[in-house]
């Protein structure tokens, strides 16, 4: 029926969209990699510095990348430490929550969430040397997430990009 350049167009197709799911495999990735390199600015920031809490999180940002993952990050932790210096009286809990509704990331799920709102009612309180612990803790949460998330996106997109060749392949097979 549609002869070998619609079995290739089906082809085509099919791999275009599984190569597109691949993708969106890797999204909770690459998110789980921005917040670890975050708190790994962070925790220097920490370290080497006494910063106010809103020029923390904006010293934190500037020090991200400016695509993909790392900018979806970038302008959250922004965003939250634009509302803690715009008004003194909001806790930083408050301001991340905000921030986090206003700036979503695609891929980010409930486990890393928690972890990161804990992180944000610590930060919010205490010394020096605790803030720097409680970033600590969470850098160290972070890695098997990393870690599972990067397994996960490898054999899923993997799977998702073979299937769609080969449903590709199949359809294109079919209408020959």
């Amino acid at each position: 029926m549609l002869g070998p350049a619609g079995a290739f167009a089906c082809f085509a197709a099919g791999t275009g969209a599984g190569l597109l799911l691949r993708s969106r495999c890797h999204d909770r990735l690459h998110a789980l990699q921005a917040w670890a390199d975050a708190l790994q600015v962070m925790g220097l920031l920490l370290e080497e510095e006494r910063l106010p809490l809103g020029e923390l999180l904006l010293q934190t940002a500037r020090g991200l990348g400016k695509q993909g993952a790392a900018a979806q990050v970038r302008e959250r932790l922004a965003h939250a430490g634009e509302a803690i210096q715009a008004a003194p009286s909001l806790t930083l809990s408050q301001a991340y929550e905000a921030a986090a509704k206003a700036c979503p990331i695609p891929g980010e799920q409930g486990e890393e969430q928690g972890h990161l709102a804990l992180l944000f009612g610590r930060l919010g309180s205490g010394t020096a040397a605790m803030r720097r612990q409680a970033v600590l803790a969470s850098a160290k949460r972070f890695g098997p997430l990393v870690e599972k998330a990067g397994t996960k996106a490898e054999q899923t997109g993997k799977l998702y990009a073979q299937l769609g060749a080969l449903g590709g392949l199949m359809l294109g097979i079919a209408l020959w």
